[in-house]
């Protein structure tokens, strides 16, 4: 019976994964039919659809597109900063395009061999004492890592066709562990260099990959905003001294670094942060 029924089962699976792929199109997303065809676009990332908002530029100014990538999990629409400077920053001369990059980072739970019971007390404090354990093996970690890089490479490369239709600079913009995935991959040079990068609140989860976020942020020789809020995750303002130092270290249209007490649920810090997207962008990339 067991046989038969996952004989049965597995045809139905793939048909409704055909049907999900072939009537994927932005008309038919009820999560964006509040916006117009244009604003709705789809690409196809690890053999599933994925849409993508785009907001052309508005007004006379062309200066390029800018890619927004927010927290793992926040979908594209999600109301906040990002939605907002989805839309804004198109009054700029900046078309947005806009992806949900990742889904949440799932919490992992150990497993504990005999042998490493009865090897008690070695390697318990391979982290520093005033750090949490993560919940990741560092294996797990490594692999999940290595997944994560390759679908936000694959997602970036997909965008290529729709910002084609923006010519201009590029600017790369990556919230909170998106943004420390983003940094550590250009650092590598394994991501395409934009023409100007924006990290707001980055943080790793894993402790070793965030005390290396700022040897990561020196290595880069992209133009760099870096914004810190107030209500920012602990481990992203765990590090915001060490990366305000940074600007000391580099010409100020190379790398600013601002701490905003302000938080992010405030339209206030989404104006501001506008603001300085678009003053960056003209202090380092000129007109």
């Amino acid at each position: 019976m067991t046989g038969m029924m996952s004989t049965l089962t597995l045809p139905l699976r793939r048909f409704a994964a055909l049907l999900l792929l072939s009537s994927f199109s932005p008309t038919c997303l009820p999560a964006y039919d509040y916006l117009t065809a244009e604003e709705v676009k789809s690409i196809e990332v690890e053999g599933a659809p994925k849409a993508v908002l785009v907001r052309p530029w508005q007004g006379k100014d062309q200066r390029g597109a800018i890619i927004l990538l927010a927290s793992p999990g926040t979908k594209a629409d999600n109301p906040g900063l990002i939605n907002h400077l989805r839309k804004a920053i198109s009054h700029h001369g900046w078309a947005s395009i806009n992806v949900k990059a990742l889904d949440s980072l799932p919490m992992q739970a150990h497993t504990t061999s005999g042998d490493a019971i009865t090897q008690a007390g070695q390697s318990q404090l391979s982290l520093a004492p005033n750090h949490a354990s993560p919940s990741w093996s560092e294996p797990q970690w490594t692999e999940a890592m290595a997944a994560r890089e390759q679908h936000l490479s694959e997602t970036l490369t997909q965008l290529d066709a729709i910002g084609s239709q923006y010519p201009g600079k590029r600017i790369l913009l990556a919230m909170d562990h998106t943004a420390a995935i983003v940094i550590n991959m250009l650092s590598e040079q394994r991501l395409p260099t934009p023409d100007m990068l924006v990290v707001i609140n980055p943080y790793s989860p894993w402790p070793d990959a965030n005390e290396r976020l700022v040897e990561k942020m020196m290595a880069l020789t992209v133009p760099l905003l870096d914004i810190q809020t107030h209500d920012g995750h602990p481990l992203s303002k765990q590090q915001a001294a060490a990366r305000q130092s940074v600007k000391y270290q580099k010409p100020a249209n190379s790398y600013r670094h601002y701490q905003l007490e302000l938080l992010l649920n405030q339209t206030s810090t989404w104006q501001e942060c506008v603001a300085l997207v678009y003053g960056f962008s003209r202090s380092s990339l000129g007109d």
